[in-house]
């Protein structure tokens, strides 16, 4: 009979994400597979492009990720937010969806993750993201469960 006190405590599933880029174009050669993703025009600021006006969306914008973690499957979504400041100077931030919910969208297959020492990639395009006014603003990655983002990469919007 074995001691209760020998069994492993359960821990839940963790995912990280290494790294979360902005960017215009990706390339991917299904031929070729190992190669993985190229990324092209890595955004971090942009103007609004002259004779347009707000609100914003642009055509070819996508977002790759890697990521990494406890082998299983998860649920990941992208949300895009504001960051403004606050009359101290610390950042906020601003949910940019309907009744004070964020704009996110459902990564519609789940991410395989196959361990903590193995990468997995996911690149999407994010042409549902609207830019409402000029600012600073930030597309995160969450996964289902998180109280906080996995990763938050910063765009700002000029004139």
């Amino acid at each position: 009979m074995s001691d209760p006190d020998d069994t492993p405590a359960w821990e839940p599933p963790t995912i990280y994400c290494r790294h979360l880029l902005v960017c215009r174009s990706v390339w991917f050669d299904p031929n070729r597979p190992d190669d993985g993703f190229s990324l092209g025009k890595l955004v971090v600021q942009f103007r609004l492009p002259e004779g347009q006006d707000f609100p914003l969306r642009l055509p070819r914008l996508f977002a790759y990720a890697q990521l990494y973690g406890t082998p299983g499957e998860y649920q990941v979504r992208l949300r895009l937010i504001r960051i403004e400041a606050d009359e101290v100077g610390d950042d906020v931030e601003i949910q940019l969806g309907p009744n004070d919910q964020p704009v996110e969208f459902l990564v519609p297959r789940p991410v395989v993750v196959s361990g903590l020492n193995l990468v997995e990639e996911l690149a999407m395009p994010v042409d549902w993201v609207v830019f409402d006014r000029a600012g600073l603003y930030a597309v995160q990655i969450w996964a289902m469960g998180y109280d906080e983002p996995l990763a938050s990469e910063r765009v700002e919007v000029r004139t």
